[in-house]
């Protein structure tokens, strides 16, 4: 992973454990959204909360084409 990767983004969308986990190999700035942090956002700026959701699923998205290509290229 390199930096500005997002990970445990499923674990806040399901309500579920995260199941990511991360060991960085220098010094880094991490930042944590919790469940009760993104209900704050959608109930303070709902915009901004719209904004992230819609970004979050561009990254699911991409993961899933991603992941889409990997397996048709192994069962060719």
């Amino acid at each position: 992973m390199r930096g500005g990767t997002t990970v445990g983004e499923m674990g806040l969308y399901l309500g579920t454990v995260r199941t990511a986990s991360v060991l960085a190999s220098r010094p880094s700035v991490v930042y944590r959204l919790s469940a009760e942090s993104l209900k704050a956002m959608r109930e303070q700026d709902p915009e901004v909360a719209a904004l992230l959701h819609e970004w979050i699923a561009r990254l699911l998205a991409e993961r899933l084409a991603d992941n889409n290509r990997t397996i048709e290229a192994l069962m060719d």
